[in-house]
């Protein structure tokens, strides 16, 4: 999680179950990494997490990732969210800072969201978003959330199921809120 940049790192044919943080966590500054043919489950803050503490995390593809959330994930907390993509500041995005260049295609989001923030150039593609479960907690984002300073955001041929409550107001008024 130093400021040193991280290159060319790939995670294939992995399964994490049960965690009580994240399952992949880009916690520096991170270029060129693949995950593929990935499985998580029972992951209690995200299974793929970016959060960069003011660097990046650019270049990344996932392909055929499946990406589960808590068991219980109407619960306050995190805000059912299986997978981020964040910049490295929110409050003052850059192109030195914003998550740039994701590629997800043929994966699966069950029980959450996709958060997209302070990014740019970032592709949804083939991707199956699930949210079926009930919920009280007003940060449940909508399956597709784009949110901040984001710049060239492609969301195609996708199927999301959404049967979570929005919370007028939030980060969840349709099953792609922008």
């Amino acid at each position: 999680t130093d400021s040193t940049p991280t290159f060319n790192a790939h995670v294939t044919n992995t399964t994490m179950v049960m965690t009580a943080r994240s399952g992949i966590a880009f916690g520096g500054n991170v270029e060129h990494v693949m995950v593929v043919n990935t499985q998580t489950s029972s992951i209690y803050t995200s299974a793929i997490d970016t959060e960069p503490q003011g660097g990046a995390v650019r270049d990344v593809v996932l392909d055929n990732v499946y990406m589960d959330s808590w068991f219980d994930p109407g619960r306050a907390g995190s805000g059912n969210i299986p997978i981020s993509i964040v910049g490295g500041s929110t409050t003052a995005p850059s192109e030195v800072t914003q998550a740039q260049k994701f590629r997800m295609t043929d994966c699966t989001v069950a029980q959450g969201g996709i958060l997209i923030s302070s990014a740019i150039d970032v592709v949804v593609d083939r991707c199956r978003v699930i949210c079926d479960f009930q919920s009280s907690n007003p940060q449940a984002v909508a399956p597709i959330c784009v949110t901040g300073q984001c710049d060239a955001i492609s969301i195609t041929d996708n199927y999301i199921y959404d049967r979570v409550p929005g919370t007028p107001g939030g980060n969840h008024d349709g099953s792609i809120a922008v």
